[in-house]
């Protein structure tokens, strides 16, 4: 296995599986973490989700951030009540057009859609170089509680709207977290 993806756990890691993690990453292995923080569950209804890696990937300086991110570039969403389905402008599910041109990941890609996602806080320190891959616009904003996912709902961009990091690539020789 060269790469392990640990996609979207709903309940946390134990400190086994976390520790896991950690060995593969310590012996060279690369990691996707697909993280949320918040669970759009059946109904529209979300709650917040802990995978049990904040002191994990804090100590490599990412965090994933207790909120769902909404912009004004965004996807178009359909939905289904009763018999009927409806499209709409949904921008819980911010479209992502800031992509580093200087990492091969993103430096092809147009554009991201990333649903009812979270943002990230990356630390700044030299000893851990962390690059943001993917923002939001200038226009971005937040919901950081009592989530409300209803298409419905009156979107009004917030007065205190910034850009927020949505995709972070770390790539150092990693010492044992534990």
């Amino acid at each position: 296995v060269d790469t392990l993806i640990v996609g979207g756990p709903k309940k946390a890691l134990s400190e086994r599986e976390i520790f896991d993690i950690d060995q593969f990453l310590v012996s060279g292995g690369n990691v996707i973490f697909l993280l949320d923080s918040v669970n759009a569950g059946e109904g529209l209804m979300a709650q917040t989700v802990d995978a049990g890696l904040t002191d994990f990937l804090g100590n490599f300086g990412i965090s994933v951030e207790k909120n769902l991110i909404m912009d004004t570039v965004y996807e178009y969403a359909t939905f289904s009540q009763g018999w009927m389905s409806f499209t709409l402008p949904y921008p819980l599910w911010p479209k992502l057009v800031t992509l580093s041109k200087d990492n091969p990941i993103t430096s092809g890609m147009e554009s991201i859609v990333l649903p009812w996602a979270s943002s990230l806080a990356i630390s700044k320190t030299p000893a851990i170089p962390v690059d943001s891959l993917a923002q939001t616009t200038v226009k971005g904003w937040t919901q950081t509680e009592n989530f409300t996912l209803d298409p419905n709902q009156a979107f009004a961009v917030a007065p205190s709207a910034k850009s927020y990091d949505m995709i972070a690539f770390a790539k150092w020789k990693f010492a044992s977290f534990f």
